[in-house]
């Protein structure tokens, strides 16, 4: 395989990494639009369960630092690492080409190691989707308490592991709040 197919196939991956991410935080932030946070904002004020699961891209027009920006304190995951993810999903979306392939005599600067940029930025994608997986396992475990249906909720080796991943990350928020 070349440089170039291999930079295709992450360029790939880091697109679909990003939009499971995405995914993930707006499957949760549609059971959160009634909160305060979310009636700040217009696009977010009615977007419902069923609006996210029909899939309609006129009611999903939020980017992932629309997301975060409105959802990532009250999901607690609003860190700095969040934030250089968004920078670098923005690079990777509207800066890529020019970063990799002009000359950029503009002063931005060039993406060097592109390849290896892009696999850390797809492990990065897979980390953070595990905090997210891990966010939604904790809001399932509360709900099911609140119902009294604990007995049917299975936490398995890997569910755990996005839990503590969340633990984790909530940790780091909370230190970077001091």
């Amino acid at each position: 395989m070349t440089n170039d197919q291999e930079e295709l196939l992450l360029l790939g991956a880091a697109v679909l990494s990003v939009q499971k991410l995405e995914y993930g935080i707006y499957g949760i932030a549609a059971h959160a639009s009634h909160t305060p946070a979310a009636a700040k904002e217009r696009r977010f004020r009615a977007l419902t369960p069923g609006m996210f699961l029909e899939g309609d891209p006129r009611h999903l027009k939020a980017t992932l630092g629309q997301l975060v920006e409105v959802f990532g304190e009250q999901f607690l995951i609003k860190t700095s690492d969040f934030d250089k993810y968004v920078e670098d999903r923005n690079l990777i979306c509207h800066n890529y080409w020019r970063l990799t392939r002009t000359e950029n005599k503009g002063g931005g600067g060039r993406l060097e190691n592109r390849l290896d940029f892009l696999r850390t930025f797809v492990e990065r994608s897979d980390h953070l989707t595990k905090i997210i997986k891990g966010l939604y396992a904790h809001l399932m475990i509360a709900a099911a308490k609140k119902e009294g249906r604990e007995s049917e909720i299975d936490i398995t080796d890997v569910k755990q592991q996005d839990m503590d991943a969340y633990l984790i990350s909530v940790a780091k928020f909370l230190d970077e709040k001091k």
